[in-house]
């Protein structure tokens, strides 16, 4: 079935790729196929977009669903895949923030080196700045309590990039169950907008997705 679905796409007849009741090995499996997959960039990412109560914008994280560890340029594909979906969704020159456990450059933590490296090489149509622990990406006030550089990014972030699957997946879920925030997820890097839901996710989760994946081809035009 993820095969057949994959090939609707292929042909013309179809703009957007939903998972239903198939396995997500398969069917991720079906859109990076070489021969017969719709796969356009060399990695295939995963973002969530927040609306959480009372923070006045949009928030993605990114990547808490694909890549286990991503490396410095696997990191560099993530913030290019997004650029159709910010497009779509309004925002111009999409802040990134870099996320690590500190604002420090050290051997110890190999985020910070990635982050360091990306920032000092940049991505075309992306203001991106980091290492940065997460409140002062995200916190006006913690980024001026510590001294953040008039970077653009610090406390006013559009997208947080994480080191690791588990971080951003744990940042996504705490967003949902703790702050009641509503969420949508894509799968970015392919032809067209790819949904991979989640077990957890419920109708309005489904729901928000799906507007993500017209906010992307909007963008794409």
């Amino acid at each position: 079935m993820a095969r057949l679905a994959v090939s609707e796409i292929r042909e013309g007849r179809a703009d957007i790729l939903i998972k239903g009741a198939v396995d997500s090995g398969a069917y991720l499996k079906a859109v990076v196929n070489r021969d017969t997959g719709i796969a356009v960039s060399r990695v295939l990412s995963n973002i969530s977009i927040a609306e959480l109560p009372g923070f006045g914008r949009l928030i993605g994280a990114t990547d808490n669903g694909i890549l286990p560890a991503p490396t410095c340029e696997q990191k560099r594909a993530i913030i290019q895949n997004s650029a159709a979906l910010w497009r779509g969704l309004g925002v111009v020159n999409p802040k990134v923030a870099l996320v690590a456990a500190t604002e420090k450059v050290t051997p110890a933590m190999p985020a910070t080196i990635d982050a360091a490296t990306l920032v000092r090489q940049g991505a075309n149509g992306f203001l991106l700045a980091g290492p940065m622990g997460y409140d002062m990406a995200i916190s006006p006030r913690a980024a001026a309590i510590k001294g953040a550089a008039a970077d653009g990014v610090s406390g006013c972030a559009d997208m947080l990039v994480f080191p690791n699957i588990e971080a951003a997946n744990a940042v996504v879920k705490s967003w949902k169950f703790h702050a009641n925030a509503q969420t949508g997820s894509i799968v970015l890097g392919g032809r067209v907008p790819i949904l991979l839901n989640s077990r957890s996710d419920g109708a309005q989760a489904r729901l928000n997705g799906l507007l993500l994946a017209i906010a992307m081809l909007r963008g794409q035009q």
